[in-house]
């Protein structure tokens, strides 16, 4: 039996930089700007502005899929499982006028960050510094 870690909200992201070998050989400060995916801070992830509800979707009950059957014949059918095409896979609806200013009823907006990185004396070629805590954030819940 295979065991999968547990769902994190956050995903990774990377950024190179680009550091000499003299450098590397006595260790030095470098900036790394990266673009990562934040979670909205104007709605808080709900996708509409504050006062404002998001209705659950009609047509997939706010499940985000839906299956298809098709007749390809006397018998014979098709069945297809995709992304809702009323709620494009988000599982809510709001009208235009209530959707979030800021991330534009997208729940989730991009940010740029600056991060300075002590780059230790003798580091292998290639070597991958990791922040946790700060890839990307993405919405995991219905809001209702």
């Amino acid at each position: 039996m295979i065991r999968r870690p547990p769902r994190s909200t956050q995903s990774r992201s990377s950024a190179a930089s680009d550091v000499y070998k003299r450098q590397v050989y006595k260790g030095t400060k470098s900036k790394v700007r990266v673009t990562r995916m934040r979670i909205c801070k104007t709605c808080k992830g709900k996708g509409c502005k504050p006062g404002a509800e998001a209705g659950i979707c009609g047509n997939c009950k706010g499940k985000k899929i839906i299956t298809k059957l098709v007749q390809l014949g006397p018998g014979m059918y098709s069945q297809s499982r995709g992304p809702c095409e009323e709620c494009h896979g988000k599982g809510d609806t709001m009208s235009a006028e209530d959707r979030c200013k800021t991330c534009k009823g997208e729940k989730i907006q991009e940010e740029k960050k600056e991060f300075e990185v002590k780059v230790d004396p003798g580091v292998p070629d290639n070597h991958v510094y990791t922040f946790a805590g700060e890839g990307h954030e993405a919405v995991l819940w219905r809001c209702t």
